[in-house]
């Protein structure tokens, strides 16, 4: 069984058994998109993982990764699970069999830690200071976020959700949170951990 400490740990395991394709220098503005399109087209449910670097307009590093669950293998790295299995139905069988003698461990609150390592708040925000995507000629806004957790707190009563959404952005510190109506909310309501920049920069 192979463990990973964060997505460095994942991205380095999927490239060590030869399913991680890298692409540099695919611009944002949709052909990311499209080789991701073409990739996903042709592979019959094994496209790579794609992780394109050197992005027109952005720093060497600034990376971004797509197609993470896109065969059975990575998806067993990911849960934690043997990657021999061949088919879906085992990932699921084995998953389920493991949630039966779960045990959830208790939180443990702490004052620091890595995720506060890089922090941008007030007008500092910018979520197009990294690539975000535009994967579609008819897409009207770039994609800071596809299918990702999303942590909101109501700004009158206070309580949290946690669901998944997809945001893209409509200028540097407003997105719509696609799935909950669509609204567009200010950065610091929607997302306490992740768009606000509390989290370690780069992957």
């Amino acid at each position: 069984m192979n463990y990973y400490g964060d997505l460095r740990g994942w991205i380095e395991q999927v490239d060590k058994f030869g399913e991680l394709l890298r692409v540099s220098g695919a611009h944002w503005d949709t052909e990311m998109g499209a080789i991701t399109h073409m990739l996903t087209e042709k592979s019959r449910g094994n496209a790579p993982a794609i992780l394109f670097d050197e992005i027109p307009g952005y720093p060497k590093g600034y990376r971004t990764l797509y197609e993470h669950f896109s065969s059975v293998r990575r998806v067993a790295l990911t849960l934690g699970l043997p990657l021999e299995y061949e088919r879906k139905v085992d990932i699921v069988r084995k998953y389920h069999e493991r949630l039966q003698s779960m045990k959830p461990l208790p939180p443990r609150w702490v004052k620091d830690g890595s995720i506060l390592d890089n922090v941008v708040e007030g007008d500092k925000v910018d979520v197009l200071q990294f690539p975000a995507p535009r994967h579609h000629e008819q897409d009207k806004a770039r994609y800071i976020g596809t299918a990702n957790c999303v942590i909101t707190q109501d700004p009158d009563k206070g309580w949290f959700n946690l669901g998944m959404h997809t945001l893209n952005s409509v200028g540097v510190r407003r997105t719509p949170l696609l799935g909950q109506g669509g609204v567009a909310a200010p950065i610091k309501q929607i997302s306490r951990s992740l768009i606000s920049g509390r989290s370690r920069g780069g992957l």
